[in-house]
């Protein structure tokens, strides 16, 4: 810095001096984000202040204010996350209060909806087999009546039906995405992941097959012993036959 002076006769002197100039610190930034983005009444809301940072230091300190009435239910803590939910539908203002190293501060506020949109939700019935009819059972809730349902089946298919019916044309893993919407026009999304595999070789019986062996065998067997009776029969018959012509030739001989 250079300091000029001139008096009243013309005579000027000048001064020059190095002056070093330290900048104030600056206040951080707050930011924060929120999941779900549209909450239904009752679900916990997961908040995140990651988004906060001080340009010339770093952020220390994090302030949960819920209800926007500069009282802050959460203080001076360190965690950057936070959860809160609300039982009622409507909207509410979030502020955050952060405070750096050295000991400046910044606030944001965002506002949170709080509606009673459905729930998406779906079952399957059936053999997730290539080439089987696989029914696709919608067991979605709203608190009015839905409106539309779109069904993506992950093989290029589509449906628009409550509940519908869909085969697969080859094996894989497939997505199964149902998408609905209510008549207050609030939408919600559910999917499911299926594998389609080959249908099984068709099985024989075994119990039939033993049983129908067991029933040769009994018939075999049974025929067996017909035929050695028969046999011992046979053998019976020709000894008597023997045993007469005996007789006879002994009568021939006494007369």
């Amino acid at each position: 810095m250079k300091l000029s002076v001139k008096d009243d006769y013309g005579i000027s002197k000048s001064i020059t001096k190095n002056v070093n100039v330290k900048q104030g610190n600056r206040r951080p930034v707050a930011n924060f984000t929120f999941q779900p983005s549209l909450p239904r009444p009752n679900e916990t809301i997961m908040f995140n202040a990651s988004l906060s940072y001080d340009i010339d230091g770093s952020v220390v300190l994090y302030n949960w204010d819920w209800d926007n009435d500069g009282e802050f239910e959460i203080k001076n803590t360190l965690l950057k996350t936070s959860t809160n939910k609300w039982d009622r539908e409507g909207k509410y203002n979030v502020t955050l209060k952060v405070e750096d190293n050295n000991g400046s501060f910044s606030t944001i506020t965002k506002q949170i909806v709080i509606v009673n949109r459905p729930y998406a939700k779906f079952e399957i019935s059936g053999d997730l087999y290539v080439g089987k009819d696989i029914k696709f059972i919608d067991c979605s809730t709203d608190e009015g009546y839905i409106t539309n349902y779109t069904w993506d089946f992950g093989d290029g298919g589509k449906s628009y039906e409550i509940n519908p019916i869909h085969s697969y044309k080859e094996k894989g893993n497939y997505t199964v995405v149902l998408k609905i919407k209510d008549d207050d026009g609030y939408e919600d999304v559910f999917s499911m992941k299926i594998s389609i595999v080959p249908p099984p070789p068709h099985h024989i019986n075994l119990f039939l097959v033993i049983s129908f062996l067991t029933l040769i065998v009994a018939f075999t067997a049974a025929g067996s012993i017909i035929l050695i009776k028969r046999r011992e029969r046979r053998k019976m018959m020709e000894k008597e036959k023997e045993e007469i012509i005996d007789l006879i030739k002994k009568i021939i001989r006494k007369e």
